[in-house]
């Protein structure tokens, strides 16, 4: 928790186990509408401290409803929806070029051509990216772009469905990209498993889509291997 004048990431993180929230929110999902409150520019980091906006002050003063719909309508504002859509066709791209010359590089052109971009079809599947491996099973890739850095983490929107799929399925994997320009590279990837422990809680519903906050630390690198 913070005043007017701010305070440092630590001690605001540390804060976070004493908010009397009834057992309502759990320390990360303060973490995660903090990362939120950074990204539409309601709280700025300046050095190592937190400083919150004046219009931090105003939201506090609504309703709880108010609130959230007020940061919907924000979020909604900042992002632009073609833009999104170029980034995560970047981000698709990116893997399948990578999925493709891994496979040419193994020997197995006839493999590589068999890489499909399944999104363009279907985006109810649970995944973007179909990819052979050498023993015949797919590997079912959903791809996360982003064009935010975080140097500890990795942020993306997950829903409920992508989890479901990954959970049921070992041949599942998100695999992270980075927008960098006008195209993406690939920096990692990893199994539901990895992602479970940053889901938020079903407490008052059912979570649909969440934000992730992933730790970098948690990806593994490059691809899902195809041996």
């Amino acid at each position: 928790m913070t005043d007017h004048t701010g305070s440092t990431q630590k001690d605001a993180i540390r804060s976070f186990p004493l908010v009397m929230s009834q057992g309502e929110h759990r320390s990360d999902d303060l973490q995660s509408g903090l990362g939120i409150l950074l990204d539409v520019g309601l709280v700025f980091q300046q050095v190592d401290r937190l400083v919150p906006s004046p219009a931090l002050f105003v939201l506090a003063s609504l309703s709880d409803i108010d609130a959230v719909r007020h940061l919907r309508r924000v979020t909604t504002d900042r992002a632009d929806p073609f833009a999104l859509i170029e980034i995560g066709a970047a981000g698709e791209a990116a893997v399948i070029e990578a999925c493709r010359a891994e496979l040419k590089s193994l020997g197995h052109v006839e493999l590589a051509a068999k890489v499909m971009q399944v999104s363009l079809l279907d985006d109810t599947l649970g995944y973007d990216v179909s990819a052979p491996t050498l023993t015949g099973q797919a590997r079912l890739l959903e791809v996360k772009t982003t064009m935010q850095y975080h140097r500890d983490l990795f942020v993306f929107f997950l829903s409920r469905n992508e989890f479901e799929i990954g959970r049921h399925s070992r041949a599942w994997a998100m695999v992270a990209c980075e927008a960098v320009g006008g195209s993406a590279q690939v920096i990692g990837w990893c199994r539901a498993s990895a992602i479970a422990p940053y889901l938020p809680a079903d407490r008052r519903g059912r979570w649909t889509e969440a934000r992730i906050r992933l730790p970098r630390s948690v990806l593994l690198e490059g691809l899902p291997p195809a041996i």
